[in-house]
């Protein structure tokens, strides 16, 4: 329950003392119009252009709050405005940094490799080989021994017996000679001895070519290979001599002056090339590092190679490509040896093998063979005979007698033959008229001279 107690009236009139409207709290301010009481609402219409404000009065003391109108509806939208023109482009921005490179690709394949250049033998080498077909008594001054016979003459331009004077062999072309002779002898009863020599041009006596041996009414053989530089027109004469007696060179003793220096070889064909790989990427540096068999040349790295001498071939290929062809000569080529030093015995009349020397496959051409050894007998009225073979064909021979039963006969020599394929070669002996032969350092060698 609220109980009001009024002390205050405010006003006239014939309102009831319960109706007198409250005053508010009194204030200094001027007494307030009146305000109209609010009208309903009406529909919104389109707004229509703002007028001017008036100016503000001063302000009344606030009244009561009327309540508040419905809303009326919102007015529809305008339309949008044309759109405006566009803006200047701005300036291009500055260029980013590059991104690194990319990882090469790998090196392509390499081409097949082209079938190889037929290859050639080289040409025999210029070789005079002459021979005595009868007996010629040697006396006590040095003489030309006389040779009838002339067994090989393949190149006459370089090598050539003297038809007219058939001691000489001439020599047209200035160069490197080997000499080899291989003579027997016949001896008188008696001790006598024998000197053998070769002389260029009947005035100097070539190094390495006098031989001396010592023999007793039999027949022994002496053989020398020697070497001369020759110049283009010289001769080259074989001499002999002996001290007493009638001695006499035997038959089949021969003498041979052959070229020592074998012939450049032509180029084979060149092999078809191989198809070009991908290129890869480019290596860097410019230096070379060269090895001798695993060990670094002095000063290296080198910048350029320099291919020299007789048997290299260096030519320009083009697209990039030098070709070094390296060809090596066949002159002392397929060398092989063997050889029995011990000392050997027989009491038998057949031919017993003391050493053999069996090849590989060889190719086809010319040969020296080599052959040693040296053979005595337990008694002096007897003899040892030896042999040579080229499997069952007999390339040499020889008979000793000593006067003594420590005599030692020395016995060798060479020959020339042309071969091929795998061949046998072996030194046999045998005692004549009984007792027991000898034999040692028996020895066989061959290699290719062309």
């Amino acid at each position: 329950m609220l109980e009001i107690c009024p002390t205050t009236k405010t006003g006239s009139g014939t309102y009831s003392e319960w109706t007198v409207a409250l005053s508010g709290a009194p204030g200094p301010a001027g007494s307030s119009g009146t305000s109209g009481s609010s009208g309903t609402a009406g529909s919104s219409g389109s707004s229509g252009s703002s007028g001017s404000s008036g100016t503000s009065g001063s302000s009344g003391s606030s009244g009561t709050s009327g309540s508040s109108g419905t809303s009326g509806s919102s007015g529809s939208s305008g339309s949008s405005g044309s759109s405006g023109s566009s803006g200047t482009s701005g300036s291009s921005g500055s260029s980013g940094s590059s991104g690194s490179s990319g990882t090469s690709g790998t090196s392509g394949s390499s081409g097949s490799s082209g079938s190889s250049g037929t290859s050639s033998l080289p040409e025999d080498l210029p070789t005079c080989q002459v021979r005595r077909s009868t007996n010629q008594t040697l006396t006590t001054s040095w003489a030309d021994i006389i040779f009838d016979t002339t067994d090989i003459e393949n190149d006459d331009t370089v090598l050539e017996h003297n038809i007219t004077n058939t001691q000489r062999i001439d020599v047209k072309d200035t160069g490197l000679y080997m000499l080899t002779y291989s003579i027997s002898v016949d001896a008188d009863a008696g001790e006598d001895q024998f000197q053998f020599r070769c002389y260029v041009n009947g005035t100097t006596l070539i190094p390495g070519s006098l031989r001396l041996i010592s023999e007793d009414d039999e027949i022994n053989g002496v053989s020398c290979v020697c070497y001369y530089e020759f110049t283009a027109n010289d001769y080259v004469t074989f001499q002999g001599i002996t001290n007493a007696g009638t001695n006499v060179i035997a038959p089949e003793s021969t003498y041979s002056v052959q070229v020592a220096r074998g012939p450049k070889g032509t180029t084979g064909d060149a092999g078809t090339s191989g198809t070009s790989g991908e290129q890869g990427p480019a290596g860097s540096g410019t230096t070379l590092n060269i090895q001798d068999e695993g060990t670094p040349l002095a000063n290296t790295p080198h910048q350029t190679l320099d291919f020299r001498g007789d048997y290299v071939i260096a030519a320009d290929q083009g697209s990039g490509v030098a070709r070094v062809t390296v060809t090596a000569p066949v002159f002392g080529t397929e060398f092989q040896s063997n050889k029995s030093d011990g000392e050997s015995s027989t009491t038998s009349t057949t031919f017993q093998t003391k050493v053999t020397m069996t090849t590989g496959t060889l190719p086809a051409g010319t040969y020296h063979i080599g052959f040693y050894c040296e053979t005595w007998q337990s008694s002096a009225l007897n003899t040892a005979e030896w042999q040579v073979r080229n499997g069952t064909t007999v390339i040499a021979t020889g008979r000793n007698e000593p006067d003594d039963v420590n005599d030692r006969f020395n016995n060798g020599g060479h020959d020339i033959l042309t071969l091929s394929g795998a061949n046998t070669f072996d030194i046999q002996y045998r005692q004549q008229d009984g007792s027991t032969a000898y034999i040692r350092r028996a020895r066989l060698e061959i290699w290719r001279v062309s």
